[in-house]
């Protein structure tokens, strides 16, 4: 273990386990990092119109959309869960915002997710998935991002289209700054049920995957996780009244939560972002994490889970379902379904004490692409708590500071040095005084990775008293033709006190 000084320190050992995958031919593009000038400077200087839909006695789109989604129609009816759901409509600044709530059998406590729709509009074929989404143990929440946007804050899909007649236009007319707003307005309202723990998570379809990556930018830690099902992502601009500008430059420097993709192989649109999506992304030191469906199409979980689907399309929406499962439940308990278990020794809170804890058991690492001369694997640290209830005598001026180092990881077939391991720290808790620490770069990136201590986060005399939660970005690079195997080793994380 490190020694710091003579100062005791609590630590806590968690292992990583990272499962080689066969090899991805992947071209790795070199971009100048995205900066913040699309939001501070073009949208300024070229500012959206407002937006004013047309009332209609039926919307035609969307009325053929959800007839030909009898299938889901009737998954809804059959369902267990069906006498519990319910519509529920919240006001945010005068519209009416309306919703699809689906819960989980049982009465106990439960995470939510956010479920957004297709660029049609809410449809049963959503709230299908979001009933699978149930089904998993999770409340789902399905908004109709069209419901409020009418004369005097009423109206809904149904209702409501955009001046040629189409929900599309509508929709992907809107601002960010109109969708972040629901978006908070419904991750609060998730928050506040009594059936809710507190945890929330964005599914995002198509048009609302591409809404939700944005909705990151805005720097929330309200949600824990967000996936992005086939629909483009920053630094890509396909939505907003800016969409048809050939903008490239929306910023990531503010997104604060990790990012899951999932595209259909012949979706080229979207699949053609994934690349610079993922540079820009790592440029920042930022979270994302893309699958490509080998032969899948295009909003391949609607289109898979139909009577008459292809192959390509159903094995994607099976496989997708399971990947999702897997990450909601390590997003909500900190840790993967899966992986390689640690011990942990924490010693117990008591008054006047500095402690900390973490959570979940152990942490497994998953391939996010092929960087070119290495493979890149990434995962997310368990969230770690530091409480801190010293007296003023106790503490003195000081504070406290949270570290973490590496050992290598050896598997059956070899062992990855620890400095291709990196972390890129930040706070979930923020007040004055208390810093994230600096990233820790691999060594196939130019660094030394966390084969040294480097610092998680620390606190100031200022910062310090109270609980404090921190995260991190895990990365691991290994060159290409490392031999494929499970690799396990232990990251040690200390906590001890600052003079």
């Amino acid at each position: 273990m490190m020694q710091i000084k003579e100062h005791t320190r609590t630590t806590s050992k968690r292992r990583l386990g990272a499962i080689a995958a066969t090899t991805l031919v992947a071209t790795a593009l070199l971009v100048a990092p995205a900066t913040a000038s699309f939001a501070s400077e073009y949208d300024v200087a070229n500012p959206c119109p407002a937006v004013v839909p047309t009332v209609v006695a039926s919307n035609a789109g969307w009325t053929r959309q959800q007839t030909g989604q009898a299938w889901a129609t009737a998954n809804l009816a059959a369902s267990p869960r069906a006498a519990t759901s319910e519509w529920v409509t919240i006001t945010v600044s005068g519209q009416q915002l309306k919703a699809w709530v689906d819960y989980p059998l049982g009465t106990e406590k439960a995470s939510a997710v956010i479920v957004g729709h297709e660029v049609f509009g809410l449809t049963d074929s959503t709230r299908n998935t979001a009933d699978q989404i149930a089904a998993m143990g999770y409340i789902a929440i399905t908004p109709d991002f069209t419901s409020g946007l009418g004369p005097d804050g009423t109206g809904d899909v149904q209702t409501l289209v955009a001046s040629d007649g189409q929900t599309s236009t509508l929709l992907t007319s809107l601002s960010d700054d109109q969708i972040n707003e629901r978006f908070d307005a419904w991750v609060d309202y998730a928050k506040g049920l009594s059936r809710s723990n507190g945890l929330v998570d964005i599914v995002g379809l198509s048009w609302s995957g591409g809404a939700a990556f944005r909705y990151a930018q805005s720097g929330t830690t309200d949600v824990n996780a967000i996936a992005v099902f086939y629909d483009v992502g920053a630094p890509t601009v396909t939505q907003g009244c800016h969409r048809n500008d050939g903008l490239t430059d929306y910023p990531v420097d503010d997104i604060r939560v990790p990012i899951y993709g999932f595209y259909g192989e012949t979706d080229t649109r979207a699949t053609g972002s994934v690349p610079l999506t993922t540079t820009t992304m790592a440029a920042y030191g930022k979270f994302f994490d893309p699958v490509v469906y080998a032969g899948a199409d295009h909003a391949f979980m609607r289109v898979g889970s139909t009577p008459t689907a292809n192959a390509a399309n159903k094995a994607a929406a099976q496989a997708a379902t399971t990947r999702l499962q897997g990450i909601l439940a390590a997003s909500f308990a900190g840790s993967g379904d899966t992986g390689i278990d640690v011990d942990a020794t924490v010693p117990a809170a008591a008054p006047g004490s500095l402690a900390l804890t973490v959570a979940g058991d152990h942490v497994t690492l998953s391939q996010a692409a092929n960087a070119g001369d290495h493979l890149r694997f990434m995962g997310q640290l368990p969230a770690v708590t530091v409480t801190d209830s010293r007296s003023a005598q106790q503490a003195g001026a000081g504070g406290w500071s949270v570290a973490g180092q590496a050992s290598a990881l050896t598997g059956p077939m070899g062992t990855v040095d620890a400095d291709n391991l990196g972390w890129v720290p930040y706070l979930l808790t923020t007040r004055p005084g208390l810093a994230a620490g600096t990233s820790a770069v691999s060594a196939l990136s130019g660094g030394a990775g966390l084969s040294t201590p480097a610092t998680l986060a620390s606190a100031s005399s200022a910062g310090r008293y109270g609980s404090a939660q921190i995260g991190a970005g895990l990365s691991l690079d290994v060159p290409v033709d490392t031999t494929p195997g499970t690799y396990g080793g232990t990251l040690t994380v200390s906590l001890f006190p600052v003079d």
